[in-house]
């Protein structure tokens, strides 16, 4: 596995001295990098692996430490893979405040989901309580406000909006509680499934969300998902939904 980066705006690249690796005497391989998200400091970045684990290095890449709290969490070697491997697949960072999204399956689904971290990933709580289903892809941060998350729960067996009913969810204190945003969103028998990239926010000072799903629709929740409206209900299958202020 290799890491590369670009001082040019990728136009050259250059391959780090190493890459995130397991301790020889871990037993877990790298399978594949998921996420990785830059720190505070210039030099700063977060890295999230399969099978699921965070690695932390504070020199652009050269090396690389793993996170013990998380990836040496109590249940960790209990994880078994979901559908698209056990993998760490998003890291959202706010100064000190963390918050990952880890997919699993099996029974120990539970002890992980939507993870919570206030002091740079030292220790690690599950802010899943309140919600329908501890299982889901995205997780977004408002942009100016770390204590404002949204996750949209799904279904762990078939990978869609509990009852068909979809819902996005927002906690206004760092996931403490949780409130269902459903106005504008179809009331019953809409299967919806939105993928790990495919929700985001705008920049705006009060930002919308944004929402797409394996059956080609685009949603926006004005006013932080207060009322919702689809933009466009017809396009390919949607991966991955960005934003930029124009």
């Amino acid at each position: 596995m290799k890491v590369l980066v670009s001082n040019d705006l990728g136009k050259k690249f250059r391959e780090t001295k190493s890459a995130p690796a397991f301790p020889k005497d871990d037993g877990r391989a790298l399978a594949n990098i998921w996420s990785m998200e830059a720190g505070d400091g210039k030099k700063e970045l977060w890295c999230g692996v399969e099978p699921a684990a965070l690695f932390h290095s504070d020199d652009l890449g050269n090396s690389w430490e793993m996170v013990p709290a998380i990836s040496n969490h109590d249940h960790s070697r209990k994880w078994q893979p979901g559908n698209g491997g056990l993998c760490m697949h998003t890291i959202v960072r706010d100064g000190s405040r963390m918050h990952l999204g880890i997919s699993t399956g099996g029974h120990y689904r539970s002890e992980v989901g939507v993870l919570r971290s206030d002091d740079s990933g030292q220790t690690w709580r599950s802010i899943a309580k309140g919600l329908p289903s501890d299982f889901g892809f995205p997780i977004v941060v408002h942009p100016h406000n770390p204590d404002v998350v949204y996750v949209v729960p799904l279904e762990p067996m078939t990978r869609t909006c509990p009852g068909g009913v979809p819902a996005v969810w927002r906690s206004e204190n760092g996931g403490s509680s949780w409130k269902r945003l459903v106005k504008g969103l179809p009331k019953k028998d809409s299967y919806f499934t939105i993928l790990r990239d495919a929700m985001t926010t705008d920049q705006c000072k009060s930002p919308a969300l944004y929402f797409g799903t394996t059956t080609g629709q685009l949603w926006i929740g004005r006013d932080g998902g207060e009322e919702w409206s689809c933009l466009f209900d017809s396009l390919p299958p949607i991966h991955c939904v960005k934003t930029a202020m124009v």
